[in-house]
């Protein structure tokens, strides 16, 4: 993608959340105050696993259960901010507002599903490192 497309695609999503922002029907309020609330919590998780496949936070039993448990998060984030908007999106009539909607349900969705994959990295690091194959030595 070059960088004009960049800013093109910047400025849609832009134009969306705005309008995710202004709507004001009752509608959206329990979708949109769990979002807010635990939307960074959600970065913060997905941050575990990317700090262990990066290289900062060494591969331990610790670092290994903080990361099952944040794939447990996401999973569990993606699941309810999914049910919330089904009950909430076809209220909307803001098509911006609808959409915006959709675009977090799914970028929810594909951290946990990037977080399981991430997962079972970690977990082959660790099968590799408690059973290496001494046929190459």
């Amino acid at each position: 993608m070059n960088e004009e497309q960049e800013i093109a695609e910047a400025a849609g999503k832009r134009e969306l959340y705005d309008a995710f922002w202004k709507e004001s029907s009752d509608a959206i309020k329990p979708f949109r105050e769990f979002w807010s609330k635990s939307g960074g919590t959600m970065r913060e998780e997905a941050g575990k696993l990317d700090a262990v496949l990066g290289g900062r936070t060494p591969v331990s039993d610790q670092a290994v259960t903080d990361c099952r448990l944040a794939v447990m998060r996401l999973h569990q984030f993606a699941h309810a901010i999914s049910e919330l908007s089904s009950g909430s999106i076809a209220k909307i009539q803001n098509e911006l507002c609808q959409r915006a909607m959709t675009d977090i349900v799914v970028r929810a969705m594909d951290a946990a599903k990037k977080a399981q994959r991430d997962m079972a990295t970690i977990y082959q690091w660790v099968a590799a490192a408690e059973h290496p194959n001494t046929a190459q030595q």
